[in-house]
Order: C-alpha cells, then sequence, then structure tokens
C-alpha cells in the first residue's frame, strides 16, 4: 500500500472526490457473518435479562462503505424491537469529509423513516486524546466491567495505519491511555517508538470490555505479528505496553478476494485476505482516570 494512506490529508481529499468505495469488498462474505454469530450469542445470553439492550459496536475508518449499512441491518435482525440508540453502533472516521457524508446520510434516512440511526464521530484512533470522549461514564455509556464496546469492527483500516513509521509515544502525551503512557519513561522500549497497530490495539483496549471481540479483515497474513512479541524480561512498564497482555488472536482464516477471481475466461493471480478475531482479555485498565 502506498505511504500516503496513513495520512489524513489523503482521506480527505479522496472522500470530498470518491462517495463510494469497498477497500477489500464489502464484507458481506468475510466480517458479516462473523458479526452475526456475536450477535446471536449476545442476543441468547441477554435473552433472561430484563433490559436486552445490544452491545455496542465501534465501527473504526468506516470511510464511504456500505458497512456502516449492512451492520445497523445485521442489529436489526438479531435485536428487533429491543430498546437501543444511535450510540449503539458508532461509525468512527478521522476524515472529516467521511463523517460529515455520515451523518448526512443518517438525517435522510431519519427524514424518510427508515428505522434506527447510528453516530458518526471524528477522532484519530492513534490519539487517545480523540478516544477518550467515547468513554463517558457520566451518561452511563461505560461498561461496568471496563468498557463501552462489546466488539470493533476494522475493515482494513489497520492496514492503513501500518503504513505509517513507528510513533514516538514521548512526544505525545495524547497519544495512549494515561495509565500506559506513564509507563513509557521506565519502558525498555527503544526511543519510546511503537508500531503503529500495536499502538492501535493500546488505544482500543480501554474501549472494549472483557471478552469483547477485535474483528479484522486484512489484506496482510502478519496484520496482527505485534501479538507475539512478548518482552522476555517480563518487567512490570513493559508488561504494560504489550498489546499481548489486552488481546489474543482467536482466530486467523484466510479467505480468497474477489480480486482473485477469473473473469471472462482471463485468469487473475489469485488474491487472498485475511480475517483476524482478537479476544480482550480480562486485564483492565481504570479508565476513570
Amino acid at each position: 500500500m502506498p505511504s500516503e494512506y496513513h495520512l489524513q490529508s489523503f482521506w480527505e481529499q479522496r472522500f470530498t472526490t470518491e462517495p463510494h468505495f469497498e477497500w477489500l469488498g464489502d464484507g458481506q462474505e468475510t466480517l458479516l457473518p462473523r458479526l452475526r454469530t456475536f450477535l446471536c450469542a449476545e442476543a441468547a445470553s441477554r435473552a433472561h435479562r430484563t433490559a436486552n439492550t445490544p452491545p455496542r459496536l465501534l465501527h473504526i475508518g468506516a470511510g464511504s462503505s456500505t458497512l456502516s449499512q449492512r451492520i445497523l441491518e445485521a442489529y436489526e435482525e438479531s435485536y428487533g424491537q429491543a430498546s437501543w440508540d444511535e450510540s449503539t453502533i458508532v461509525n468512527l472516521d478521522f476524515s472529516e469529509v467521511a463523517v460529515q457524508n455520515g451523518q448526512q446520510a443518517e438525517i435522510a434516512r431519519t427524514q424518510e423513516g427508515a428505522g434506527r440511526s447510528m453516530r458518526w464521530v471524528q477522532a484519530d484512533v492513534l490519539q487517545w486524546g480523540d478516544l477518550a470522549p467515547l468513554v463517558d461514564w457520566r451518561h452511563g455509556l461505560g461498561d461496568v466491567n471496563g468498557g463501552p464496546f462489546a466488539l470493533v469492527v476494522d475493515k482494513s483500516t489497520s492496514d492503513a495505519i501500518a503504513c505509517g513509521e513507528d510513533i514516538v509515544l514521548t512526544a505525545s502525551p495524547s497519544r495512549c491511555h494515561p495509565a500506559i503512557q506513564r509507563h513509557i519513561p521506565t519502558s525498555d522500549i527503544p526511543g519510546g517508538r511503537v508500531d503503529p497497530v500495536a499502538l492501535l490495539a493500546l488505544n482500543l483496549a480501554p474501549l472494549v470490555r472483557p471478552g469483547g471481540l477485535w474483528i479484522i479483515l486484512s489484506f496482510s497474513s502478519s496484520r496482527v505479528s505485534f501479538l507475539g512479541r512478548r518482552d522476555t524480561k517480563n518487567t512490570r512498564s513493559s508488561m504494560t505496553l504489550d498489546p499481548a497482555l489486552y488481546w489474543s488472536l482467536e482466530e486467523h482464516d484466510t479467505v480468497d478476494a474477489p480480486t482473485g477471481l477469473s473473469k471472462e475466461g482471463v485468469h487473475a493471480p489469485p488474491v487472498q485476505h485475511h480475517v483476524y478475531i482478537l479476544r480482550r482479555s480480562s486485564k483492565l485498565l481504570d479508565i476513570r482516570w
């Protein structure tokens, strides 16, 4: 992928001129079946409760994909008339244009009486200062088990983030959660640098409850390799900065991509995408600082 894929300016320009594009397909055969499986299990486990509210979902890098709409439809299929509002599904992108387009689409849907709506938020997932408002304990949006979301959906957003260089955590106190930030000076990370996808994992950890999932669709066969970089010294500070402390790889499937199919008798080289399911561990961060 070209290096500019991690730049906000690239996406602002692209979304200004491109109303719709599906990175790595629309997710119908890759992400949505796994989402529905999770929702069915959640619905069954919550059936005995008085308030059968759906689990909250964070869709990062929502962009101009139809996946947001398909996610909403999956929720409606699973939860029907259950009580929930726009804060249940949060679509996030760091492009202002993408978020504005999404918000306008929600307004149009509401005016047409098309049912429930979703929330759209502009934020940089590599800046904890942007994500912190999503953890709003004052308004009851925090989960009692440690995070407001049960699920994160990531369709190639990790791929775009991976195009950037390693990030110097010491350069900006707002980069990661304070509970992680305070261990940086005593860690053995050279120059306080971390892989951008590893930083994403650290920033998502306080947002997701224990047992929650992070579902990733990626072009890379090594997208979550940062989970294997456990520090052998096992010091408290280095462990706090280890994404593997908060996430474990539960599933890795290889799927044939649409671009790898033959068309009109002309053989196209096989292309494969990768679906990862990461499970949030029971390790908590105190998000009520």
